[in-house]
């Protein structure tokens, strides 16, 4: 669960602890992307909502 105390756990251990965005409740932009240059991505009726 984002935000659990198991997740802080691993987050101390993992190379992102001091990424600004790692951090419960953080706002920002959302970016959606393809890794492979290969292939083509479509997106459609994509609908975001605030939990």
């Amino acid at each position: 669960q984002y935000g659990s105390d198991d997740w802080k756990a691993k987050l101390a251990k993992s190379k992102f602890t001091k990424w600004p965005y790692a951090t419960p409740h953080a706002k920002g932009n959302i970016a959606l992307q393809c890794h492979s240059p290969k292939e083509k991505v479509w997106y459609r009726n994509v609908r975001i909502k605030e939990l």
